[in-house]
């Protein structure tokens, strides 16, 4: 069973033992604008583009099952003032792998809030038919990997404009890497 444990080993780690819950947010905060900074450039921070990926979307989850919402992240970092950070991408990448988490068949991942949707209505209504289309394939067709083309269309219909294939498959990554921690189905290479 899961639970909220990895906010006070993160609060512990960081030697912030008797200070309060703001602290423990603002330490998640950081270490979420700096895990997307190092899978942004992997080879500067001499990290395997997979462990960048496995690490980002490892905290993302933490953040999930921790009760945080998009609202909360996005002031916790706006008052963290991280530079040199694009924190509205920051962001859109956690709330891809919340959506992943919601929209899954298998709840293996439990949130401990009892208040708040993860995720705004209006990023939902962007993100929902693009995850979506990622969990029929892993889950019902047992597909390891999407055509982006058919993604790119997706992501297309719903916000207008035409993404780059190399954005629309980071983001496909995203949602595979969630599915592989929370709802394995392939073995390890």
């Amino acid at each position: 069973m899961k639970s909220c444990h990895g906010c006070v080993k993160l609060q512990r780690t960081a030697c912030l033992p008797d200070r309060g819950l703001e602290d423990s947010h603002s330490l998640l905060a950081h270490k979420l604008a700096f895990q997307y900074t190092i899978l942004q450039e992997p080879a500067q921070h001499n990290i395997l583009y997979s462990t960048a990926m496995k690490e980002f979307t490892s905290l993302a989850i933490l953040l999930y099952e921790c009760g945080y919402t998009e609202d909360t992240v996005r002031q916790e970092m706006a008052s963290a003032s991280l530079q040199d950070l694009n924190h509205d991408e920051c962001l859109l990448y956690t709330c891809v792998v919340w959506i992943t988490l919601m929209l899954a068949p298998s709840k293996t991942v439990v949130r401990w809030a009892t208040k708040g949707v993860p995720v705004t209505d209006a990023t939902l209504q962007l993100w929902r038919g693009f995850v979506s289309l990622i969990l029929s394939a892993y889950f019902e067709k047992r597909m390891a990997w999407y055509p982006v083309d058919r993604l790119q269309l997706e992501v297309s219909a719903v916000t207008g404009r035409l993404e780059n294939p190399s954005t629309i498959a980071e983001f496909a990554r995203l949602v595979y890497s969630t599915l592989h921690m929370v709802a394995p189905q392939f073995p390890e290479s």
